[in-house]
């Protein structure tokens, strides 16, 4: 349910509809995680590469899921450069909604104003970034934070006082709601779950283009850089407490953010090459958070004492074993009219 709402979220933002062929594209896209994460048989014998990413249906594999991104993509832009053509043709006013329309006008532009062209492997490419980004990082982190918070029932009845008071009296919430309010708690509980449980453990590995010196070690350049964000999040050298789920932590004076500026809380990464689509994934954890906690109560399952909160092995950090709750529905009391 929760990589469900979070996936219709970036699907509205991203392509401006919630297609029926969305649990194909997420499901190729945690096929492409399971293939990187696992043991390849060509990276112990880099002379055989090729030889053996045939052998071994790596090749075969990719090639089959690259064909299902590239069909589903194409089906997008399509469509959407029909309607932007249908709507000219009735005189009306095109007007950006998502991304693959903002891609499309970019596309329509002189190409000089970019210094290259912006094709339909640009858009693609591009959108497949965003919702990738935004959806594993929504889901996973979402999960990561309920799991936390019914482990915290402290967190939770704060968390719901916040929101409910925010929200007194509303049957729905919608995106408009949620831009209009100023849910200060949600924000913190959202950080120290991230700080907790990063999407990406060891972000993406980098290279280095000249050999440098840090901190007392010579890294030679060309060298594959892997940064253990995982660990740096839970060092108490910098955190206080680092393994308890204090939300807290990130309202105190020079608590550091997630943009890249402060290194002890990195989790999308740093400077140009972070996350494209961390924003995404935060809007769709931030929505999915207000709904779940506005419109249930949560408990753990009869005869269960404990959240498990075992992490699966692979690149990002997921629950090994769905996260199992009992929900209660909330009926929201009317609003109190003024006068």
């Amino acid at each position: 349910m929760v990589h469900d709402i979070s996936s219709r979220t970036i699907s509205r933002s991203s392509f401006g509809e919630v297609r029926d062929d969305m649990p194909v594209f997420q499901d190729a896209i945690k096929r492409v995680i399971g293939l990187s994460s696992g043991f390849n048989v060509p990276d112990l014998f880099p002379r055989l590469r090729e030889v053996l990413g045939e052998a071994s249906g790596m090749k075969r594999k990719l090639r089959e899921i690259h064909r299902t991104f590239d069909r589903i993509l194409v089906d997008i832009i399509e469509k959407r450069r029909r309607e932007r053509a249908a709507m000219v043709a009735a005189g009306k006013e095109v007007v950006d909604e998502n991304v693959v329309d903002v891609m499309l006008t970019l596309q329509q532009q002189d190409d000089n104003a970019w210094g290259f062209p912006v094709t339909d492997n640009t858009i693609k490419a591009v959108v497949l970034d965003m919702f990738a980004g935004g959806t594993g990082t929504s889901g996973s982190s979402t999960e990561w934070a309920m799991s936390e918070i019914v482990r915290n029932p402290r967190v939770m009845r704060k968390l719901q006082d916040e929101i409910r008071s925010a929200f007194r009296g509303k049957e729905t919430i919608t995106e408009t709601d949620l831009r209009n309010s100023d849910l200060k708690y949600l924000k913190l509980v959202m950080k120290e779950a991230i700080r907790l449980h990063p999407a990406a453990p060891l972000l993406v590995p980098r290279e280095s283009i000249a050999t440098a010196e840090l901190g007392g070690y010579v890294v030679p350049g060309g060298s594959r850089i892997v940064v253990n964000a995982w660990a740096i999040s839970r060092d108490p050298r910098y955190w206080k407490d680092p393994e308890e789920f204090r939300p807290e932590r990130f309202a105190e004076d020079g608590a550091p953010d997630f943009h890249g500026l402060h290194f002890e809380f990195t989790p999308f990464g740093a400077g140009r090459r972070m996350c494209p689509g961390y924003n995404y994934g935060l809007a769709g954890m931030q929505l999915a958070l207000l709904q779940l906690m506005y419109h249930f109560d949560w408990r753990l399952p009869p005869g269960v004492d404990e959240v498990d909160m075992e992490e699966a092995m692979g690149l990002g950090v997921r629950r090994k074993n769905p996260l199992m709750l009992c929900a209660t529905p909330y009926v929201p009391a009317p609003a109190v009219s003024a006068g």
